[in-house]
Parts: structure tokens; sequence; C-alpha cells
């Protein structure tokens, strides 16, 4: 993330959402979402694949402090110790 770059700032409860602009000349397919919430950060955004005529695909970050669990699709979890 650049700086001088617009940012949105959304605040609910413990959680902050931060919105920022797709960044131009790279492979961002949209705006990033990052959500802070009970120590975890996840960053949400779209990007375009390798191949031109490739779907763009959710791209989704995750840094916490500690150990963490992830479920994805509702399938098994994935734990980070």
């Amino acid at each position: 993330m650049k700086a001088g770059y617009d940012q949105e700032i959304v605040t609910a409860r413990d959680a902050e959402v931060r919105i920022y602009d797709q960044e131009p000349g790279t492979d961002d397919a949209s705006d990033m979402y990052v959500i802070d919430v009970l120590g975890v950060t996840i960053r949400i955004r779209l990007v375009l694949g390798d191949d031109e005529d490739s779907q763009a695909r959710p791209h989704i970050g995750v840094d916490a402090a500690g150990p963490f669990a992830v479920s994805v699709n509702d399938d098994a979890h994935t734990y980070n110790d």
C-alpha cells in the first residue's frame, strides 16, 4: 500500500475496516479491504490471474499475533500454531 492512496475507515464495535483504492499498475482488480478485529488482520482483494483471459480471483491474507485456525468453504480447519 503506497502512501497517498485514498482510504476509508469504518469502525463497528471492536472492529475496524479500512478500504484502500485499487493501485494502478499492479495485479489489483479491486479495492482492498483490511479488517482488524480480535488481534487478527485480514486483507481481501481481487487480483488478476497470470493469463489475460483468466478471471480475477479473491486474494486473502491473514496475520495474527498468536495461534489461529482458518476454515475455508466450511471445510476442515487449518491451524497455525
